[in-house]
């Protein structure tokens, strides 16, 4: 399983909506095992965007669970992307941090 390096972001980066350039080319760039994959992490972001709702999360390392969390959190409360990149990002993420 492909797996991000997702990157440690402050809580004052979450408000800011501020994360690295660099971790969001990476994410952006992330190769799901399938379309299939892609579509129902993107939309499961859609869902926790529009309806709220708890991230799922696997039985991985709490800590890489948590950055991940927070990564999600910064990316996807910002204006800075376009919202299919955005979608794309997060879905990324939820792929690597979900169960």
């Amino acid at each position: 399983m492909n797996k991000l390096v997702i990157p440690e972001i402050s809580q004052q980066d979450i408000r800011d909506n501020n994360y690295p350039d660099d971790f969001f080319k990476a994410a952006l760039a992330f190769e799901f095992d399938s379309k299939q994959e892609q579509q129902h992490y993107e939309q499961m972001v859609t869902a926790l965007f529009f309806h709220g709702g708890k991230i799922p999360s696997g039985g991985q390392d709490q800590e890489y669970i948590l950055r991940g969390m927070r990564m999600f959190r910064a990316i996807i409360g910002s204006y800075r992307p376009k919202h299919e990149h955005k979608t794309t990002v997060c879905a990324a993420i939820l792929r690597c941090i979900a169960d």
